[in-house]
């Protein structure tokens, strides 16, 4: 019999006790371990590559204070990770060739756009603009350089700018263009700039200012401006290059516009009684607003009238400079068509600048009068104001009409030639043939069998007239002209 029955149930009970408190917490941990893992083999199927997605890599549990090797060491991490990275990678490269792709194509047409500006930034509106394709652009980084096709190279277009200055070229190919400021007709370029179509807007900045012309009259009284025109002098003050010229029905006490500061301008403005004022604008004036005031008759500036006076003179005839030079260069001149009335007709020359002037002249529209001289020079000095009187005669004319024997094919013209009665040497006879548009056409020949031609005047007297025509017998005629008649003759020329 145990001396001791209960204490030894009591420790083997203990015992007992304690071996499933112990086993109780085995089966735990091995529970929690089998939860642990199930969750992450369901985290990984959700990754769907095996391995540990990026949410839970990135949170490596330093936060909790776990080193990464719980998360499988270090080096399972840093491959985990690395696959990750190379994907980023990847999808940047991606982008920068797209981006480059998108880059090196530029569209195929692009707008040409900006303002005309002063040199102190003033918009200048109404001014032309021309844009002139210079060379291509160089190619974007990653594209190929293509040469540009001759057939695609940009024409030269041009536009004007508004109000403000602004204007644009509503479509382009992208390339280099020099971009030219002018103004009317073909006067001086107020500004060349050369601008890319990658630059966006441009400011194409000119030399010029706005100007305002004033006519005086000796007593410093402003006259109403019925028309106007200016020209550009050479550097040499001598030759007028292209002219503007504009009139209204209303005149205008000022006329206002925008001009070259580079050059020296000539004015010329008419006032309402037909009489004349000038001016000169030197270059080099200053940006902004300027007042030129015109005379009748500057200090600096000299001119000279043109006077003619023939009794047989037909009213609406009128004295034309053909040529006119000044100290051996042409000079060219906006004059008015002065017409004769009464037999008389003069032709003011205005604002000359001082010089040895060479003039050849012609009469229009005069009928049986012609020149006695056409070749005149004259000196013209500052301040001075001489009287040319030109010669004239009234003369005799010539009309002839002729005929072939041999049928005409196309168009035939027979020479006409003249010589004075005595004289050796045959001179070509200058006519006049009216067309159906009711032009005048000058020749030495006459179209056969069409209306007469008519000679230019000669002076009276004995004539001896020679009319040929190839394949056929020339023909002579001897004629007496007077003074303002017309000899008419016609004329059969019969086969060789």
């Amino acid at each position: 019999m145990d001396p001791h029955p209960t204490p030894f149930r009591q420790q083997s009970f203990d015992d007992l006790t304690e071996s499933k408190f112990n086993l109780t917490r085995v089966l735990l941990c091995v529970a929690f371990c089998s939860l642990v893992l199930l969750v992450f083999r369901e985290l990984g199927q959700d990754s769907g590559d095996g391995r540990l997605p990026d949410r839970i890599t990135e949170s490596s549990g330093e936060g909790r204070g776990d080193p990464p090797a719980q998360a499988g060491g270090a080096g399972a991490a840093t491959a985990m990770q690395a696959p990750r990275v190379s994907e980023r990678q990847t999808a940047t490269a991606g982008a920068s060739a797209a981006a480059s792709g998108q880059a090196s194509a530029r569209p195929a047409f692009v707008p040409l756009a900006g303002r005309v500006l002063l040199a102190d930034g003033t918009p200048a509106g109404w001014v032309g603009l021309s844009a002139t394709w210079v060379r291509a652009l160089p190619p974007l980084p990653g594209s190929t350089p293509v040469e540009p096709d001759p057939a695609t190279i940009e024409k030269p277009k041009s536009i004007k700018a508004d109000a403000s200055g602004s204007f644009s070229f509503a479509a382009v190919r992208p390339g280099i263009y020099k971009l030219e400021a002018y103004l009317n007709g073909d006067l001086p370029v107020l500004g060349t700039n050369e601008f890319s179509t990658d630059q966006g807007t441009h400011n194409v900045l000119v030399d010029a200012i706005f100007l305002q012309a004033i006519a005086l009259d000796p007593s410093d009284q402003v006259v109403p401006i019925a028309g106007i025109s200016y020209s550009v002098l050479t550097r040499k003050g001598t030759n007028m290059g292209s002219s503007v010229s504009m009139s209204w029905q209303s005149p205008r006490s000022a006329y206002s516009t925008l001009v070259s500061t580079t050059e020296r301008i000539w004015f010329r403005a008419t006032g309402e009684a037909g009489d004349s004022f000038y001016g000169i604008l030197e270059p080099g004036s200053p940006s902004g607003t300027q007042s030129l005031y015109l005379l009748e008759y500057p200090p600096s500036l000299g001119s000279l009238r043109l006077t003619l006076h023939e009794p047989n003179l037909p009213d609406g005839a009128f004295i034309r400079v053909d040529s006119m030079q000044r100290d051996g260069e042409e000079v060219s001149l906006l004059e008015p068509t002065v017409k004769a009335k009464n037999g008389r007709v003069e032709l003011p020359l205005g604002g000359l600048l001082p010089g040895h002037y060479k003039l050849q002249l012609a009469l229009q529209n005069a009928g049986p009068v012609a020149l006695q001289e056409e070749h005149y020079d004259r000196w013209v000095r500052a301040g001075d104001h001489p009287t040319l009187v030109v010669e004239a005669f009234t003369g005799g004319l010539i009309q002839i009409k002729a005929t072939a024997e041999t049928p005409a094919q196309g168009r035939l013209f027979a020479t006409a030639e003249y010589r004075y009665k005595g004289d050796q040497d045959w001179q070509l006879l200058w006519l006049t043939t009216h067309t159906t548009g009711g032009g005048m056409l000058f020749n030495t020949s006459v179209l056969v069998a069409n209306s007469a031609a008519q000679s230019l005047p000669l002076p009276p007297g004995d004539y001896e007239l020679r009319l040929s025509l190839e394949g056929h017998h020339p023909e002579t005629r001897y004629i007496q002209l007077n003074a303002n008649s017309t000899e008419e003759l016609e004329i059969h020329l019969s086969a060789q």
